[in-house]
């Protein structure tokens, strides 16, 4: 963990912003300008509601982030025109009218859980800034080294509205919350020493429940897949198809076909499906999934599944006069999987390993680019 913990900053990409504001004056405001909206406005922004995790003030904020996201030029009118007319309102009036609008944030426990380290370490150290930021990512999402991360920290605002308009204020803290490339939030609130409390928020781009309730990719590719699988001793060839779907080039999804026929001391053919994700970092892709596998060896059935895990370089050889070539787009995968095998029928196959080691090659037949609105300069 150590290990992991001191590299994590070369993995890592953040993008934060340091500094704060004074409170904005909302005092003609109820219920955080509950009046100034539709019912169907406020509620549908209210992604927060049931994660009681979060405190009320910190879900509020949340609603407060999806309104400026999803209306950004009547969220100017409702707060930011109320407020004195000085050069920080001019420029985020602005920016807002440059805004188009866009999907709101939906919250995420392991965001909330390095939002609330950092509240509490910094609360009790009088510390300000993003500490240990690469860190607390590390820890709690250690399987997403190259998801897009920030942070943003408010210091001594009390109600959910100065928060969020304090926020918005300040050139860095506002790019985190209009970006268009953040799904997901989690925020922590907390005392602090110097300045009375500190609201801490978090954000990453989407994770694989974003993309299985319907979000499209960036790119889709799909493919071939040749290789060996389920040891040397009793040695199996698969070949089959691939789906590929990669998000803001950091998050890969992959699904799969495969038929695998025994050749080295093994009778047994096989069909299997497999579904996993995970993240790229340059030539490097790491993945973990599942597969199911029916065996089938003279008329007799198992039926397996097998929780695996992937590492594979996105590598071209001797390509474009390079002795190796790595582009944007996966094109060729060299991959090396672990599985284990777990018997889910009664009937054993022999012919099958418990634990297993492949290595594949992917090569790709054809890729589609989906070519998306990018966020305005701020």
């Amino acid at each position: 963990m150590m290990f992991l913990l001191l590299l994590s900053p070369i993995f890592s990409h953040s993008q934060f912003s340091n500094g704060w504001d004074p409170n904005p004056e909302f005092a003609e405001f109820k219920n955080n300008g509950k009046e100034f909206w539709t019912k169907q406005e406020w509620n549908s922004a209210n992604t927060a509601r049931f994660h009681f995790y979060m405190s009320k003030r910190v879900r509020e904020s949340i609603r407060l982030h999806n309104l400026v996201r999803m209306y950004p030029d009547k969220f100017s009118e409702v707060y930011i025109d109320s407020l004195a007319d000085t050069k920080k309102v001019r420029v985020l009036r602005k920016a807002l009218q440059r805004t188009k609008p866009m999907h709101k944030l939906k919250p995420n426990v392991n965001l909330y859980l390095a939002a609330q380290m950092h509240t509490i370490y910094s609360g009790f150290s009088s510390h300000v800034g993003h500490g240990l930021f690469d860190q607390r990512m590390m820890i709690v999402k250690p399987l997403s080294w190259n998801v897009y991360t920030g942070e943003n920290c408010a210091y001594g605002q009390e109600t959910a509205l100065d928060v969020s308009v304090g926020l918005l204020l300040s050139p860095g803290h506002r790019k985190n919350i209009l970006y268009n490339g953040f799904y997901r939030i989690g925020g922590s609130r907390f005392y602090h020493i110097a300045y009375g409390t500190n609201t801490v928020f978090n954000y990453s781009t989407a994770n694989w429940k974003d993309f299985s309730s319907g979000l499209k990719a960036d790119r889709q590719s799909v493919g071939i897949v040749i290789g060996t699988s389920n040891g040397f001793n009793k040695l199996m060839l698969d070949g089959g198809l691939a789906y590929h779907a990669n998000h803001f080039r950091s998050r890969e999804y992959i699904a799969e076909i495969k038929y695998h026929k025994g050749v080295v001391n093994n009778n047994t053919n096989g069909l299997s499906l497999s579904i996993s994700t995970g993240n790229t970092k340059g030539l490097i892709v790491v993945t973990s999934g599942v597969k199911s596998t029916i065996y089938n060896t003279k008329g007799e059935y198992s039926f397996y599944t097998s929780p695996e895990i992937t590492a594979a370089l996105n590598i071209q050889f001797f390509k474009k006069g390079y002795l190796y070539y790595c582009g944007e787009d996966i094109v060729s995968l060299y991959r090396l999987t672990y599985g284990y095998n777990h018997l889910l029928t009664k009937t054993d196959n022999i012919d099958i390993s418990k634990h297993y080691i492949g290595v594949s090659k992917y090569i790709n037949l054809k890729t589609k680019k989906i070519l998306k609105n990018k966020l305005s300069p701020l």
